[in-house]
């Protein structure tokens, strides 16, 4: 038998090499599910992440639209409630009721020289409307409103500043840093690092894409404390409502009644060659910032004296980086929630009744 036979006939060796095993794919699988499960989990904490901040950040808007808007709110106030103080200015003695507020005072056995303002105005002269006894008496009447004038004027300045819009430049720095002191005093939050606050309170002023932008570029850039923008801001305008009065005359020498003069209150402090300043009570000016909101009830938007806020957050997120968040919102004040100056008629003849109840609200809510 040859080799080649002898090859052929030989019994086939058993393979010692064991079969191939599927162990070996265990490992690429369980890389594969938990890089997933670990970008799925990254994902669903960036996403709460993000979430969260801006849910905080639009309670911030919120927040500080209020706040402003409250400013806003308790000037006005504060005008309206001087004015109804002229009202009671002199106790009306321990047999007569006194005036209550918001309504107009009993006009009828008054001091005729220190009337409540709601009763001084006697334009045509009518005899049954109050006489001063003399021109020196109307006078001194006159500089006694002037004097609460001038202190409504330094509330009104004092508010604009408490909303960054003060006598000077709107983006001065003593604006923006009264505001400020303010709102972080309020609102602590607002001074973490990241954060960009944009305020106005006029059409012409809202925030802009370029403002944002701007408020976004600040606000990554991690200012602290907050970077505050109060440019959209203008100040609430007030005006004094002229008085007409009138006070008796005596002829010299004859020392008998004279005719009755009528004067308004500015003309009684200024010489002919003066500017008559305007003397009486104050409202607010029909030129008077504001925004637009919607009104209740789907009925349109209205303009209302407020304030919108726009607050932009930059939080760090894993894997992504920085997110910029942002929110705004709009606070006005209720309109017909207060009266400054507001005329019915007591005995056929208008009298301004002031009533400082302004509230304010948040638009849309």
């Amino acid at each position: 038998m040859n080799a080649m036979e002898r090859l052929l006939t030989r019994p086939l060796a058993r393979s010692s090499a064991r079969p191939l095993g599927r162990s070996g794919q265990f490992m690429p699988i369980t890389a594969m599910v938990a890089f997933t499960t670990v970008i799925f989990l990254v994902a669903v904490v960036n996403v709460y992440k993000v979430a969260q901040a801006k849910l905080k950040v639009q309670n911030l808007a919120d927040a500080v639209a209020l706040n402003i808007a409250s400013q806003m709110a308790s000037s006005m106030n504060k005008v309206t409630d001087l004015n109804e103080w002229m009202n009671h200015m002199v106790d009306p003695g321990p047999n007569a009721a006194p005036s209550q507020a918001g309504t107009v005072p009993d006009c009828r056995n008054i001091n005729h020289d220190l009337p409540p303002i709601s009763c001084a105005e006697n334009a045509s002269a009518d005899g049954h409307l109050n006489m001063f006894t003399t021109k020196g008496t109307a006078a001194a009447y006159a500089t006694l409103v002037q004097t609460i004038n001038l202190a409504q004027d330094q509330f009104i300045n004092a508010y604009n500043n408490f909303i960054g819009a003060g006598t000077g430049s709107n983006s001065s720095v003593s604006t923006q840093s009264s505001l400020n002191s303010i709102l972080i005093g309020d609102i602590p939050e607002l001074g973490d690092p990241g954060t960009s606050v944009f305020v106005w309170n006029s059409q012409s002023g809202e925030a802009t894409s370029e403002n944002v932008t701007r408020a976004a570029a600040q606000a990554a850039g991690g200012a602290h404390p907050s970077v505050l923008n109060t440019s959209g801001m203008q100040p609430l305008k007030f005006q004094v409502r002229p008085i007409q009065v009138t006070y008796n005359t005596t002829i010299p020498i004859l020392n008998v009644p004279g005719p009755n003069v009528t004067k308004s209150l500015g003309e009684l402090l200024s010489s002919s060659n003066q500017n008559v300043p305007a003397v009486g009570w104050m409202e607010p000016n029909p030129d008077q910032p504001s925004i637009s909101v919607n009104a209740a009830s789907g009925h349109g938007v209205k303009t209302r004296v407020g304030a919108g806020a726009m607050v932009i957050r930059v939080i760090a997120v894993p894997l992504f980086g920085n997110v910029i968040v942002k929110a705004q919102a709009q606070a006005y004040v209720v309109d017909g929630s207060g009266q400054t100056g507001t005329m019915v008629y007591d005995g056929g003849h208008p009298r301004p009744v002031f009533r400082p109840t302004y509230w304010v609200k948040l638009a849309g809510a």
